[in-house]
């Protein structure tokens, strides 16, 4: 009993020990495509002087994971400081043969304010733009898609969504929330914008700090036993 008692003790703190360290995964960089300054990229807005056109591009992810940021890119046509915070609508639509859903599986608007970066295009200067949205779990190696419309309906302003690269095609819009989504690839090419997350498939740093800390325990508690003098 006096063997087994302290090997179970050390069991017990790194149980303890692993679990006060879960939760601490860390975001990383899921799916990225950067910033094409060779073209246009396409306007992007729920209303505005110009067609109130919605583009949606499309991403994969390598694993499962839950997504809880974007970062994406563009700017305002003629403007080179972004000083005010602007209203985005995020959506998220799963794939229907090759092509976003009518109906996003994931809505969400958030509030930004870009910051300078140097690049431009030809339609101005691009500007970055970070948002944290509610997590939402997606597949690894599934077609998504992703819609971001500057949502400001009292500025009646006309924000384009910059260009990327590499470019994988895929990229579409439509003009109402209703109406069917059109191929754009071979003209347009694709968007600007990084998903960020937590891997769903990767061990949790929790996992593996339990069992390496029951292990340490268990050799511990071990060579405490050992080195205890039996009673006579």
């Amino acid at each position: 009993m006096t063997k087994i008692r302290p090997i179970v003790v050390g069991l017990c703190l790194g149980i303890v020990a692993g679990f006060s360290l879960s939760g601490q995964s860390s975001a990383a960089v899921l799916f990225t495509q950067s910033v094409d300054q060779t073209i246009f990229g396409l306007f992007a807005n729920v209303s505005g002087p110009v067609s109130p056109q919605r583009p949606a591009d499309n991403f994969l992810l390598a694993s499962s994971s839950t997504v809880n940021s974007i970062e994406f890119f563009g700017g305002y046509s003629g403007l080179s400081l972004e000083t005010t915070p602007h209203n985005f609508r995020v959506r998220l639509y799963s794939d229907v043969g090759g092509l976003p859903n009518i109906n996003p599986f994931f809505q969400q608007t958030v509030s930004a304010t870009g910051s300078a970066t140097a690049l431009s295009n030809p339609l101005g200067f691009v500007f970055q733009y970070n948002v944290t949205i509610n997590p939402v779990n997606l597949l690894g190696g599934v077609n998504y898609w992703l819609e971001i419309l500057e949502d400001d309906l009292a500025t009646n302003d006309s924000w384009f969504f910059a260009g990327g690269t590499p470019d994988p095609g895929g990229l579409t819009r439509r003009f109402d929330d209703t109406g069917g989504w059109s191929n754009e690839a071979f003209q347009r090419g694709t968007l600007a914008f990084n998903i960020n997350g937590v891997s769903l498939d990767l061990p949790e740093p929790a996992t593996i700090t339990l069992l390496g800390l029951g292990l340490i325990g268990l050799g511990a508690a071990a060579r405490r036993a050992k080195s205890t003098p039996k009673a006579t």
